[in-house]
């Protein structure tokens, strides 16, 4: 999977998967606009939603949903509920969601408020209210579009996790 960074989206033919593109509308910040992904020696499938690559050791998925304000809740929690399914017996090391809109609303009602109690009920399904020592490390930035893209890596081995360290002024 080719992920190609300050490309606006470009109308897909219905049914089409572009299965190795995803084109991300973010500013580039260095020398690279392109970034390949796949692990190496992966295997490619489709399950659901998501286009998964697969070797002994990593998974990495994406998928792209459009998405809708109303449902930008409902939106977050079935695809991560659909990540915890496809990781089953992995580790979740890290994921990447750009939301489109970021933003937008008030209050409770902002996009990425919406999206953050999604996932989070995701989480809380899957692993208890107290048990979120598997939660990866994760960021959610605003993308241009009217799609909802996320993509994971996953593996075989426990990470190690480490907690930012805070400073006292």
């Amino acid at each position: 999977m080719f992920v190609h960074y300050g490309i606006k989206p470009t109308q897909e033919k219905p049914g089409s998967d572009q299965l190795n593109q995803l084109n991300l509308t973010l500013p580039v910040l260095g020398d690279l606009s392109v970034e390949n992904l796949p692990p190496r020696d992966s295997l490619h499938k489709k399950t659901g939603s998501f286009h998964l690559w697969e070797n002994d050791a990593f998974l990495l998925g994406f998928t792209k949903t459009r998405i809708e304000r109303a449902s930008v809740n409902q939106t977050a929690q079935a695809i991560y509920r659909e990540i915890f399914e496809l990781t089953k017996g992995a580790f979740l090391y890290r994921v990447w969601n750009y939301l489109p809109e970021l933003n937008s609303g008030e209050g409770d009602q902002e996009q990425y408020k919406q999206f953050c109690e999604g996932r989070s009920n995701a989480f809380h399904e899957a692993f208890g209210e107290e048990n979120l020592e598997f939660m990866p490390a994760g960021s959610c930035v605003g993308i241009d579009g009217d799609e909802l893209v996320i993509y994971f890596l996953a593996g075989s081995k426990c990470p190690d996790h480490h907690e930012n360290s805070h400073h006292p002024e």
